[in-house]
């Protein structure tokens, strides 16, 4: 690590860092974290003093309690007098089949 220090400051500094974390942390937010690029990651990698995974994080849409959402009385929204004609006359038009 001594050695590192001296030739890599910005490796040895991502592995310090690295090493203090209890679980896997995610690469883009470690980069932007301690503000270094990919290629000292990658170079950590290349030497085996890191591992690089990837996971797959499965996220079912509206598998939650938010999903069945709140029943509310709809009301329709007040038109003023410009878009109560302009409905009326698309009204007219989608009645006579033709538009």
């Amino acid at each position: 690590l001594a050695a590192l220090e001296k030739r890599a400051p910005q490796q040895a500094r991502l592995y310090k860092f690295i090493e203090q974390q209890f679980r896997p942390q995610k690469k883009s937010l470690v980069l932007s974290r301690l503000d270094i690029t990919a290629a000292v990651a990658n170079a950590l990698v290349k030497r085996g003093a890191l591992k690089e995974e990837t996971q797959r994080i499965e996220r079912v849409a509206y598998a939650d309690d938010h999903s069945k959402g709140e029943l509310v009385a709809a009301q329709p929204p007040k038109l003023n007098p410009e878009q109560a004609a302009a409905v009326a006359a698309v009204e007219t038009k989608l009645a006579t089949g033709k538009f």
